[in-house]
């Protein structure tokens, strides 16, 4: 049973890091936050607890600086945890328990090689103490050492030295993990208990360029399942092979086409050698999780579905106590992409009461929504969240220790010890120095588009308290990818409620291309690049109009990676008149030499590269007929400068007006931005919406109060 606890103790202990407000405190009247308390670095993030329970670690910057480890014992929470500073020029990027006493921690510094300025990153080997750091490579680290013992040796590739992944803690053994090499795809049993100068690595896999691991069996001793690609018919094939639980022979399964993009994972083994477990679409639009016997070469009926997205994976218990009995690797529950992400269905009936409860005590409300599915066009009814996502990030092997996350579009990350028989205690709030107040209200939305394919988007309105009704002047944020979409969740980017806060409606439309939401509108952005995937963008602006939500001719497109393509893309189809300027972040430009990039195997061809096909923005730059700005980091290694700056000059040497900002030190990821590169981007937007684009923020429907 869950208790609604006091959360002073934890506020109290919280306050001695920097880590969240003072209660009591009385709030701020309604202000937009301001630029930085977007671009800082959150005060805790990554939070993690031991497999026995024992331990809690995060990352921590209560002042800004780099993050540090802190560890904390939950015997007593009050004390103050461990911190663990990162060697200079290095910045701890993550941090996981592997063992109770062992932790794995992932690097990152700054990386010149070739010519190309960039980030290299490492996992690292440490005690809770902190008290040693040693790479975990394969090949032993160079001569140069930093002051924590760790290699200042970097490959070209991007990986930096010691590039490894972890496959699996290994719960149940007390010494070895399972780890693969980043460069071979090779696999070890790594001793973390073995010196901490000199790991020992047992190689139990050969990594090959022609088979990929899918799945491992209950033990983690041999690999059960494999995927190879092959030419079948003269076209690229994905083939799952199996091992015969009789024979031990390897035998073909699923021979699936890469063009084809169905998806069918062997996600899951079980504790019978004749049944694996696997996510498949099986010519449907959402994938399903299915048993699957190998002897007999048939699926049964679907242990796991959703009617609006799919299935992605099983989570089983890792209680000890389990171990050797018929309980043991138990399925928990199924997760699935959800309207937040990573959301799980609880068949165990502890973990469902729990999950409940701790969405009861956060205030967690849920809200049903009528759906128009656009795989199938089809009205089903799911629910969703109206104010905060309850999630249990990580919990112990027995799991009476639980990590709580609660956060929501206007409520960034809080971090909650749920501990059994103590209950749920506030650890620390991720910005504790942000006012909320102004920001607006986020929902999942639908919109047809002009060819009647249901679009869903994200859609964010200012506060009407303070900005009135609407309309308001608004702007369309297309995704990057294209193949990725975007979640109901915390914006750290800023670029829906540092707006919103401002008088801005955003947004965010999962065109055409978009992963997540059924195979019909994936496969629908297939060589419709510029075209009708840029389409569903302008729809998106059309429908806001339409619902009194935007004010027509007052409406922007601003989008990074793929969605600077688009936005250059609504450039030059500023005819239409959607918009009235674009935002081009890291944008791709030049989309001839992009599918040439993707198309350098024939199965990437087949795969993308064949989908990469429309308007082509680079060669009709001069018919850009509205304001463009590109912004473009100097460390981007996946879309490089050249490409904004190449984009910048077109326009320039066309007359066209256009402005430019280079970044510093900024790479293409979010995890590669600095605060003043957040900072930057969001004001220099705001600069560039209220003075070239004519698109300044409106007044206040309500003044603010005298205590601003």
């Amino acid at each position: 049973m869950i208790r609604k606890m006091s959360l002073r103790l934890a506020a109290q202990q919280a306050i001695a890091f920097g880590l969240c407000v003072a209660p009591g405190v009385a709030a701020a009247a309604p202000a937009a936050p301001p630029a930085e308390d977007f671009g800082a670095r959150p005060r805790i993030a990554n939070v993690t607890v031991s497999p026995g329970g024992t331990r809690i670690a995060a990352l921590i910057s209560p002042d800004g600086a780099p993050p540090r480890i802190a560890v904390w014992e939950t015997a007593d929470m009050t004390k103050p945890p461990k911190i663990i500073p990162a060697a200079a020029d290095l910045e701890f990027k993550s941090v996981r328990f592997l063992k109770d006493d062992r932790l794995w921690v992932t690097v990152s510094q700054r990386f010149e090689a070739d010519g190309g300025r960039t980030y290299a990153y490492r996992s690292l080997l440490t005690d809770p103490a902190g008290s040693f750091f040693t790479t975990l490579a394969i090949t032993k680290p160079g001569e140069s050492k930093d002051k924590a013992g760790v290699s200042y040796e970097v490959r070209g590739s991007n990986r930096g030295f010691g590039g490894m992944n972890l496959i699996s803690s290994l719960p149940s053994d007390p010494d070895y993990v399972l780890a693969s090499d980043a460069a071979t795809g090779s696999v070890y049993r790594v001793n973390v208990h073995s010196s901490a100068s000199n790991l020992t690595y047992e190689r139990l896999y050969n990594g090959s360029d022609e088979y990929s691991t899918a799945a491992w069996n209950w033990d983690m001793t041999d690999v059960r399942a494999r995927v190879y690609g092959d030419f079948i018919d003269g076209k690229p094939t994905q083939v799952v092979q199996i091992k015969n639980p009789t024979t031990g022979q390897w035998e073909d399964h699923f021979k699936n086409t890469v063009a084809d993009r169905q998806v069918l994972d062997v996600v899951d083994v079980t504790a019978d050698p004749d049944v694996v477990l696997i996510a498949a679409t099986r010519g449907g639009g959402h994938a399903a999780i299915y048993p699957y016997s190998v002897k007999a070469r048939t699926f049964g009926e679907p242990l796991f579905a959703h009617n609006a997205f799919g299935a992605t994976g099983v989570i089983r218990s890792r209680d000890p106590k389990e171990k050797g009995t018929a309980d043991e690797g138990r399925v928990l529950g199924y997760t699935y992409g959800g309207v937040t992400g990573g959301e799980v269905y609880w068949i165990d009936e502890r973990m469902s009461q729990t999950a409940a409860a701790l969405r009861n005590a956060l205030g967690a409300k849920e809200t049903p929504l009528m759906w128009v599915d656009p795989d199938t066009n089809k009205t089903v009814k799911m629910t969703v969240p109206e104010n905060y996502a309850v999630s249990i990030n990580s919990m112990s092997n027995d799991r009476r220790v639980m990590i709580v996350e609660r956060a929501g579009p206007r409520a960034p990350e809080e971090y909650y010890v749920y501990i059994d028989g103590k209950g749920l205690n506030l650890l620390a709030r991720s910005r504790p120095q942000m006012s909320v107040a102004a920001l607006g209200d986020t929902r999942l939305v639908e919109y047809p588009a002009r060819d009647g394919l249901m679009i869903p988007a994200f859609l964010t309105t200012p506060d009407p308290k303070i900005w009135g009704k609407g309309p308001f002047p608004a702007i369309v944020v297309p995704h990057g990818g294209p193949w990725s979409r975007d979640y109901w969740s915390w914006d750290p980017s800023g670029w829906t409620q540092y707006f919103a806060a401002r008088g801005y409606a955003v947004i965010q439309p999962q065109f055409r291309g978009s992963e997540g939401w059924g195979m019909k509108l994936w496969k629908a952005g297939d060589g419709e690049w510029g075209q009708k995937m840029s389409d569903d963008n302008d729809d998106a602006a059309r429908w806001m109009i339409a619902q009194g939500i935007a004010r027509k001719g007052q409406v922007a497109l601003h989008g990074y990676s793929y969605g600077g393509f688009a936005a250059f893309a609504a450039g030059v189809r500023g005819s239409t008149g959607e918009f009235r300027c674009a935002i081009a972040g890291a944008g791709v430009a030049e989309l001839p030499r992009w599918r040439n990039l993707v198309s350098d195997s024939p199965f990437g061809r087949a795969f993308q590269g064949e989908t990469l096909r429309g308007m082509d923005p680079w060669q009709r730059a001069a018919e850009t007929s509205i304001p463009m700005m590109i912004y473009h980091g100097d460390r981007d290694q996946r879309v490089p400068i050249r490409e904004g700056m190449g984009m910048y000059e077109k326009l320039r040497a066309a007359g066209k007006p256009v402005t430019f900002l280079e970044l510093k030190d900024m790479g293409h990821q979010y995890d590669k931005w600095s605060a003043d590169n957040v900072k930057q981007v969001l004001t220099g937007v705001e600069t560039f919406l209220a003075n070239d684009c004519g698109l300044p923020p409106p007044g206040r429907a309500t003044a603010p109060s005298s205590s601003q």
